[in-house]
């Protein structure tokens, strides 16, 4: 991982998932923040067949439990509709393999989440929370 500005520390941390997440402190403001990471990903075969269906779910055009469906909300709007509370800042879109695109933000203070919204991509990790003070 590399940050610009270069004057920052990193304190690594690790949540209950065993994912390692970074936190950076930047002793100025700094007025530009260049993230650049780089990504190696443990891949495995998995058998996408080796599940249970619970009985509810046996037939195409089920509803979910009043308790499940309401924590699984978040989850289940498409993806490019803003929910409420959330608002897309900005977006690269069609990124090709291999390539590292530049996309560069005003952000102001608050929380962040930045995701890959390509299928699977969430579920594998590559998401983290961004808090700019």
């Amino acid at each position: 991982m590399q940050v610009e500005p270069a004057d920052h520390f990193v304190n690594w941390q690790q949540d209950a998932f065993g994912n390692f997440l970074a936190r950076l402190v930047f002793p100025r403001r700094a007025r530009s923040l260049t993230l650049t990471i780089g990504l190696i990903a443990d891949l495995k075969v998995i058998n996408p067949f080796d599940f249970f269906i619970e009985p509810y779910a046996e037939h195409i055009g089920f509803d979910y439990p009043k308790a499940l469906a309401e924590g699984l909300k978040p989850y289940l709007r498409p993806v490019d509709e803003e929910g409420e509370g959330l608002e897309a800042v900005d977006e690269i879109e069609d990124i090709e393999a291999g390539t590292s695109p530049t996309l560069t933000v005003d952000l102001d203070a608050g929380s962040y989440v930045l995701i890959c919204n390509i299928t699977g991509h969430y579920d594998a990790g590559m998401h983290t929370a961004l808090t700019v003070t």
